[in-house]
């Protein structure tokens, strides 16, 4: 069984290349393939844009209720640079609690909390594809099951990936195969942006008083 991309959909970028993808069915005898909504664009909360959106259905027609949880994976290229490295552990805490108030210490996505730790806090990025910008749009809290799902390759390295990916579907109302098939491109895309180098901006966090220069420091190969 093979995910294909929709033939129907015009893209301009690699974003909007992956933002559709056609799941087969799994029993060639029922009716056409479904359409999943691949990319919850990062938006401020309650933004049209923030919603991004899952389409089910068939040749009659879609409807896309919201994708609630997504994997974002960060390409290879970025790793070993993110906010948590170029702040003291001072200035990560203070960020990291505020964004836990705010969220009243339950997940932005399925409002649970862990038993250790109640939320996670975790950086949304956005890829400019076209530009190599990979900019921070904002600090989420998560429960760490959630939070999982978003790293879902170190999930993966952890011996992790099916309970990550039985997360994914049962907070979405996807099936497994649907999770594959989402997972299964997304790692596409991570392999393909992986492939450059990205300037990081970071200047969203200047509204919350934090100033700094974003570099990107020496890593492990890539893998």
């Amino acid at each position: 069984r093979r995910t294909t991309v929709d033939p129907a959909c015009r893209f301009n970028d690699l974003s909007e290349l992956l933002t559709f993808i056609v799941v087969p069915p799994s029993n060639p005898e029922t009716a056409g393939s479904r359409l999943i909504f691949l990319n919850a664009p990062c938006g401020p909360p309650g933004s049209a844009r923030a919603a991004g959106g899952f389409a089910g259905g068939n040749g009659s027609g879609h409807h896309r209720p919201v994708t609630r949880l997504t994997v974002e994976l960060v390409p290879s290229t970025c790793w070993w640079s993110n906010v948590r490295s170029h702040v003291t552990p001072a200035v990560w805490e203070r960020l990291r609690r505020a964004t836990a108030t705010a969220a009243g210490n339950r997940c932005e996505i399925c409002a649970g909390r862990g038993r250790r730790h109640p939320v996670e806090c975790h950086e949304v990025w956005d890829y400019d594809d076209t530009g190599r910008v990979q900019r921070l749009v904002r600090l989420i809290a998560l429960c760490p099951a959630c939070h999982e799902v978003k790293h879902l390759g170190l999930a993966a390295k952890r011996g992790r990936h099916g309970a990550a990916l039985a997360h994914l579907a049962r907070v979405n109302g996807w099936t497994v195969d649907d999770a594959e098939a989402y997972a299964e491109v997304v790692f596409e895309q991570w392999a393909a942006r992986s492939r450059h180098q990205w300037t990081l901006d970071c200047t969203v966090l200047e509204t919350r008083g934090v100033h700094f220069q974003p570099t990107r420091p020496p890593g492990p190969a890539a893998g």
